[in-house]
């Protein structure tokens, strides 16, 4: 249990497993806590560096400000936080929010991501396809069919082609 402070906000993070590094963001209002079982998969493979976002779990400052930069402002602490553990390039993994960060993250300094895996965020592909295809990575939109009705899992993958 650590404590990472860049500008306003302390960021409050959870370290442990070993292998490729893999940053772990929960959506809004959620903690790391709300992500145990997946980080109890992923530490088998990889050093899971789960943190929470500023206003959200133990991270600070609560409340916060939501303005129009909150995503770009994060993105950069989370990325940060990365370059301060020496854990960059990353594998990115985020729910609602924190699959906005990712994404933003891989636009802000494309070196520090590794590959992402987001669900549950809000925007679009179409948001973010002019710089995927600059940095040579791809998409990948999936489907369940569950029992009771057609379940559209919108899982977005993105990879870096080269160097993996």
């Amino acid at each position: 249990m650590a404590v990472f402070e860049h500008g306003t906000s302390r960021i409050y993070y959870e370290e442990e497993g070993s292998g490729d590094a893999l940053s772990l963001l929960p959506g809004w209002s959620l903690s790391i806590e709300d992500m145990q079982p997946i980080r109890q998969a992923l530490t088998p493979r990889y050093r899971v560096i789960a943190a929470d976002a500023p206003g959200a779990g133990r991270s600070e400052p609560q409340p916060r400000e939501y303005t129009a930069s909150y995503y770009e402002d994060d993105s950069r602490s989370f990325l940060a936080l990365l370059d301060e553990l020496g854990a960059s390039p990353a594998h990115i993994v985020g729910f609602s929010d924190g699959g906005e960060y990712a994404l933003v993250m891989a636009e802000l300094q494309p070196a520090a991501v590794r590959s992402i895996v987001a669900w549950g965020r809000w925007a679009s592909l179409k948001r973010h396809q002019v710089w995927l295809r600059r940095l040579g990575m791809w998409s990948i939109t999936r489907f369940r069919r569950s029992r009771s009705s057609l379940t559209i899992l919108r899982v977005l993958t993105v990879k870096r082609t080269r160097g993996l």
